[in-house]
This record gives C-alpha cells, structure tokens and sequence, in this order.
C-alpha cells in the first residue's frame, strides 16, 4: 500500500484592502477617535491618520479612487490635531492622572464599592473598534480584541475570539483560562448549571485543578440546598431527600435508561429470572463499580459516603432481604420509601425497590398513584424506574 501523503496546511491569507477600501476605513478610525480619553492614545492615532492619509494622496493613477483629492487636506488637518495634542501632553497626562484617581474615588464612595462597568464597557467598545479599523491582519486582530475583551471582564466573548483563533500563539491555553473566568462569573450571577457546565467542559479537556473547582460549586449548592430541591453532582442533577449534620441523602433525578458502555441494561435489576437478593443483585455491582467510576471525578468521590445497609424481609410475605451491605450508592427499601415519599413527590412514580416481592424473583416497588405494592415487580424485566440514592458529605 503507497504511503499516505500528508496534506500541506494552506496559509491563512491577509486581508489587504484597495487604496479605495484603506481610505474609507482611515476616514472611519478618525470619527471614532471621539471615544479615546486618553491624549496620549489620541495623539498616537492622529499621527498614524496624518501618515496613511499621505501615503493615500501619492496612490499611483492607476489606483486611482474617489475622495483621494480629499486626502492631502485630510492629511494636514490630523497632522495640526497631532501637533496641538503633542503640546498639551505633559500637562494633560498628569491632568488625567489626577482626575482619573479622583474620579475613581468619588464613584466608589457614591456606589458604596461598586465600580462603574457599563461605563468602562462601554469605553472599551469603542477601542475595540478603533483596534478592528486599524489592523489589516485578521488573527491578530482577533488576538489584540481577545485580550482586550478579557481585560474589560466579557470572559464569553474572550473565550469565543481565542477559539476562533485555534492554535495562533498561545490561544490554547488562553481559551482555557477565559472558559475559568466565565464560569467563575456565571457562578457570581447566581448561574450556577452554567457555571458547572463549563467546569464539565474544562474537566474533558484535562486542564488541571478543573475537578475541584466543581466539586468545591456542588459542595456550595448541596450546603445552602434543603429537601426536595435540585443539586448537580457528577453528571446529573438530584434530588434532596434529606440533611442531617453534614451530610445529604440524594437520589438521581431521572430514571437510569439505556446500556452502559459494559453493555449492562440500565434499567433491570437482574439479567434474567432467578432468586436475587439487593447484596447478590447484578444491578448492586454495576451501580458500586461502573456507575460511580463513570459518573463522578476522583474529587467527587471522595465525598461519597459507604454506609450499612439494612436489608429487611418483605414486611407482607415475609421473603427474606438477604444479607446486609456495605454501599456507596443503592435503591431505596420499603420503609425508606415510605419516609421519604413526600419529599420524592411525583418522583416517586412507578420506582424499583431493593426489598424483595413475594419471592426472590420480583422486587417491591412503587406504583404510578405512589401506593408500596409489595408483591413486587420481576427483577429481569424493564417497567419501573431505577433511581439510585446515595449519602453525601459536604464542608
């Protein structure tokens, strides 16, 4: 077989405009120098108009565009702009400094701390377009309004301009960075799935200390949560069945449905019909093994708590519940489902019981009108959901 031919990556090509294209755009930067504050900056940006606008008026004459004849007064007039800017400088850069830091210092007292953003926002909107106008170069521009955009705080559409730019310089590795602070700032905004969803983002793309910054936003929203509320932990949300000291009882949110990636159907008890108690069950072992394995982090895992399980007869037909267990993560029994029916609400429909039915071959469950039938329900079929529950330990 000939070898395969590796494909020669195409340059990225420039944007390179007509004298025609250059002027409109030179014309445009000098309208916009109204958003500059700084002197210095729009001293910088007059003199680079009075040379381009200079440069425009020698356009040879088979370059020739409307509004060159304008460019030789243009030219002058922002090179006198430069000049009367060039002597108010020494003076007005310490002007500034002072009027900044007082300026400052009276909106801070005024906002009881806060600063004034939208006002700064908007300031930087306005060099943003400046900087676009100016640059030719596509990716570097992109790469000049990346950081300017991360430096004004708008996290999203840093991370947003660095993933355009894939591997340019450093982007990478600054996408990253700006995907921390946007979630940082959504997890301010009271956005907490947000926030979690992009620290899932960052965990896939192995950056470290990803998974603890997860954990430690599950840990805040499982300590200020109380029964029947909603959390996220692993790869799911779940729901609050209990709180007691420093510890909380949850149980997934929504039935466990499909194969794992083992093979195993999610949502039986036993892969065919034979006497199974919870300790003896397949669903136990995948439950302790697989599903935790896969469903939380090694930060996550450490706040799982192993705890004794009682495994009680049926209460009706007296069908023994088998030896008692030693797990991280279990369906409830009868009489737990019984005292936490309230709290399970509508979640507590058509649900899959560890107590045995009447025999070994079925379990106990709970019916659609949330009544315990205890003559159960057979361990091999589908038909009643899998909720799984588990204790976990918060700071």
């Amino acid at each position: 077989m000939p070898p395969v031919k590796k494909k020669k990556k195409k340059k990225k090509s420039e944007v390179v405009l007509t004298p025609a294209e250059k002027f409109e755009q030179m014309k445009a930067l000098k309208t916009a120098t109204r958003c500059i504050l700084k002197k210095q900056d729009e001293y910088d940006v007059y003199t680079l108009l009075a040379d381009e606008f200079a440069a425009l008026a020698k356009t040879p004459e088979a370059d020739a565009f409307e509004g060159m004849e304008e460019c030789e007064n243009l030219s002058e007039e922002c090179r006198q702009k430069a000049l009367k800017l060039e002597a108010e400088l020494p003076k007005e850069e310490k002007e500034i400094a002072r009027t900044v830091t007082t300026t400052a210092k009276e909106q801070n007292a005024q906002s009881g701390g806060k600063s004034n953003k939208g006002r700064w926002v908007a300031i930087a909107v306005c060099v943003l377009i400046a900087a676009a106008i100016v640059s030719y170069k596509m990716t570097p521009t992109r790469y000049v309004i990346a950081g300017a955009e991360s430096v004004v705080g708008l996290h999203k559409y840093a991370l947003e301009s660095y993933a355009k730019l894939g591997s340019y310089k450093n982007s990478e590795q600054l996408k990253s960075q700006e995907r921390i602070l946007y979630a940082k700032n959504l997890e301010k905004q009271g956005d907490l799935e947000g926030a979690w969803k992009e620290y899932n983002t960052l965990i896939k793309q192995q950056i470290p200390d990803a998974e603890e910054m997860k954990t430690q936003l599950e840990q805040s929203m499982i300590k200020n949560a109380k029964a029947t509320d909603t959390v996220l932990y692993g790869k799911s949300h779940w729901l609050v069945l209990e709180k007691q000291d420093d510890q909380v009882l949850l149980m997934h949110k929504e039935p466990l449905k499909g194969e794992s990636s083992t093979g195993w159907n999610r949502e039986i008890y036993e892969k065919k019909s034979q006497p199974t108690t919870w300790e003896s069950s397949s669903l136990r072992r995948f439950l302790n093994a697989e599903f935790i394995a896969t469903e939380f982090t090694s930060s996550e895992l450490s706040y799982l708590e192993e705890v004794e399980l009682k495994n009680s007869d049926n209460p009706v037909y007296n069908t023994k519940g088998g030896e008692d267990t030693s797990d991280q993560i279990f369906l409830l029994s009868i009489q737990e489902a019984e005292e936490y029916l309230d709290e399970m609400k509508d979640r507590a429909r058509n649900l899959r019981l560890r107590t045995p039915g009447v025999d070994q071959t079925s379990t106990a469950y709970v019916s659609n009108q949330k009544e315990v039938i205890a003559y159960g329900f057979p361990v091999e079929q589908k038909g009643v959901n899998i909720r799984p529950v588990m204790w976990i330990s918060y700071e």
